[in-house]
């Protein structure tokens, strides 16, 4: 399964991570937390149909009718 998410990552946010994955120990949890938690805004199954390449949406006339 696949799925398409919207984040939000704000500049504190950022900080706070990389203190974290940088291994400094002046990060805190509460403030980790606060930041993790703030990223995931939505998430939803992906719709493969919506992203599929058209030819008619590209071209403005049908596959076929191009051809002929």
């Amino acid at each position: 399964m696949h799925y398409d998410a919207e984040v939000k990552l704000s500049k504190q946010s950022l900080v706070e991570i990389q203190k974290f994955l940088n291994e400094e120990n002046n990060w805190t949890t509460g403030a980790m937390d606060e930041a993790l938690s703030q990223i995931l805004v939505r998430i939803k199954l992906h719709d493969y149909e919506t992203q599929k390449w058209r030819f008619e949406d590209t071209f403005c006339v049908d596959a076929d009718t191009a051809l002929k």
